[in-house]
């Protein structure tokens, strides 16, 4: 394994790597083909990170209040998974 420079950032990269560290740039390989990589549009992360939220928050609601507040322990756990389901449709859907 050897160290070669990442043509953008500089930076000591495993030839190995498919990717800098860094700053992402995709790397050449041995046999001279690029390595490419897709990423998630952070409106979708988002969308995931609210929903989880939704769903924590809703379990912990229904468990410390319990059946005094299950309408609304029920209605964010629906919103929450309703949230992640659609960022990550969303996602595939983008990405591929």
């Amino acid at each position: 394994m050897a160290l070669v420079n990442c043509p953008d950032c500089g930076n000591q990269v495993s030839d190995r790597a498919p990717t800098c560290p860094k700053c992402g740039r995709p790397m050449q390989t041995q046999d001279g083909a690029y390595t490419t990589t897709q990423s998630t549009a952070k409106s979708f992360k988002a969308l995931q990170a609210i929903g989880v939220t939704l769903i924590l928050f809703g379990s912990l609601v229904l468990w410390i209040a319990g059946a005094n507040n299950g309408a609304w322990a029920a209605v964010l756990l629906i919103a929450g998974l309703g949230l992640v389901t659609w960022a990550k449709l969303g996602s595939w859907w983008q990405n591929g």
